[in-house]
């Protein structure tokens, strides 16, 4: 079971790349394009996900800081950062969605970015036999 959500977590990872490299290109072609695949003119993207976004940002630098400053700063993957970074864009895009009474609306993009972030955590995690090994 544990290996199977694995497998499910690197795949999500990669189609999220594939789609953040779409988006890039689609950006350079002066196509706007955000999540789920929806076009817009540039500057029509909703003020709840920039809020939601600029947030998450905000609070994995926190995060990041705060570990740095008590000294308890470990070299990581891009896919802890990942995962930490998922982890506060649920918490914020919850917060927004909530304080901008767009729960309704926004309810299927939070419990996406949730799957991803649950994904990533999974994808991220050493095997289980990992914890039962003898250490020198």
């Amino acid at each position: 079971m544990f290996r199977l959500l694995k497998i499910c977590g690197n795949l999500v990872i990669i189609l999220l790349t594939i789609w953040c490299i779409f988006v890039c290109v689609a950006y350079s072609l002066d196509i706007s394009v955000y999540y789920p695949w929806r076009q817009v003119i540039a500057g029509e993207l909703r003020i709840t996900r920039l809020e939601a976004i600029r947030l998450a940002v905000m609070l994995t630098f926190t995060h990041f800081g705060i570990l740095h400053i008590f000294g308890k700063n470990v070299r990581q993957y891009p896919i802890n950062f990942l995962t930490v970074f998922l982890f506060y864009l649920v918490i914020s895009g919850t917060f927004v969605a909530y304080k901008y009474d767009v729960i309704k609306d926004e309810f299927w993009v939070i419990l996406s970015w949730c799957t991803f972030w649950f994904l990533s955590y999974i994808a991220s995690k050493p095997a289980i036999r990992n914890y039962f090994k003898r250490r020198r």
